[in-house]
């Protein structure tokens, strides 16, 4: 599996980019949790509100999870790899959703968790994150 990540601040891009079906195909929101929203859309609008009591601008951050293409991953593969990536990123607990994208027959997932921490309001940092997205792969 190949994964990519960083923190990240344009929900609307991303909202965009996540819900587009000319270019993705078949658009899926996988699994949400630890918000009220139901959308992607209200999901990114929901994490910029919550950061809006903080001084931090990269409220989230997103990882892109694709299998290699001869990998074809089961529904507990899947949530095996993000519940792992959010465990290595310090993100465990966190509001999150996963949107699963397939495209000429090839699955990839994306995952998006809010960095706030609404208990302390703080960003959780996420700098150097290089090793934790190998270690998943």
């Amino acid at each position: 599996m190949i994964i990519n990540g960083k923190c990240c601040c344009n929900g609307a891009f991303f909202a965009k980019h996540l819900t587009n079906t000319e270019l993705n195909g078949d658009v899926r929101l996988a699994d949400i949790r630890g918000m009220a929203a139901n959308t992607i859309g209200q999901a990114f609008y929901e994490m910029k509100a919550v950061a809006s009591g903080t001084r931090c601008k990269n409220f989230f951050y997103h990882a892109h999870l694709t299998p290699k293409e001869h990998e074809r991953l089961t529904p507990e593969q899947w949530e095996w790899a993000v519940d792992e990536l959010e465990k290595r990123l310090g993100l465990e607990g966190q509001a999150r959703f996963v949107v699963q994208h397939e495209k000429k027959g090839r699955i990839h997932r994306h995952v998006v968790w809010s960095r706030i921490d609404v208990d302390r309001m703080r960003a959780i940092p996420n700098n150097d994150n290089y090793r934790d997205l190998l270690a998943v792969e």
